[in-house]
């Protein structure tokens, strides 16, 4: 009983710390592009979206006042402004090597960090405190992209992972290599990489 009365109390405290704004935007179906409005859940405390919900898609209402829901099963992508910033949700739904990470929750959207030759997204999740069934930390995995297929970066191997996924810049290869660039340097590893290659 005690038990059932927490987790309540933890989705109640979840529930009010959350508040829906609309926001500008526009995603891509059917191989068009659509102007929207769009429903963002954000945190009321920090006032930022919340992207562990948006990840779940958002609802929204176009510009003929068409309502509905976006789901990574019928839109590409979509995104929105929020304080003057774009960000953008993509579906990686089908992709290859989507199944190591995505498991059975294949529908989601990620959000996309760093786009180009190589494309950096985030997803986040909730994973279980050890030894507890009721308390969750919330997470956040970097995904990469090249050639239409998706790897995670890991900390455990990352310079020899990450020295042969970057293999034809050797000399940000021998940054990773010598520790110089870290995991927490993803983004500007990706970045770096993409603006590197756009000059060869």
């Amino acid at each position: 009983m005690k038990k059932n009365l927490l987790v309540l109390l933890l989705i109640l405290i979840s529930a009010i710390t959350l508040e829906a704004k609309r926001e500008r935007g526009l995603f891509a179906a059917q191989n068009q592009k659509i102007h929207a409005e769009l429903k963002i859940p954000y945190n009321l405390f920090s006032k930022t979206p919340n992207f562990k919900l948006i990840q779940r898609g958002v609802k929204y209402i176009d510009e003929n006042g068409t309502k509905g829901r976006l789901r990574p099963g019928n839109v590409e992508w979509f995104e929105f402004e929020s304080k003057g910033r774009i960000f953008k949700m993509v579906s990686l739904k089908g992709k290859e090597g989507s199944n190591l990470f995505l498991g059975k929750r294949k529908n989601f959207f990620v959000l996309e960090m760093v786009g180009g030759n190589v494309t950096l997204y985030k997803m986040f999740y909730d994973e279980k405190e050890f030894m507890s069934d009721s308390f969750t930390t919330e997470k956040e995995r970097y995904i990469l992209e090249k050639d239409g297929v998706l790897k995670i970066p890991t900390m455990i191997n990352f310079r020899r992972d990450m020295s042969a996924y970057f293999f034809l810049y050797p000399q940000l290869v021998e940054r990773i290599v010598s520790r110089e660039l870290k995991y927490s340097d993803i983004e500007g590893i990706v970045t770096e990489y993409n603006d590197w290659l756009s000059k060869q």
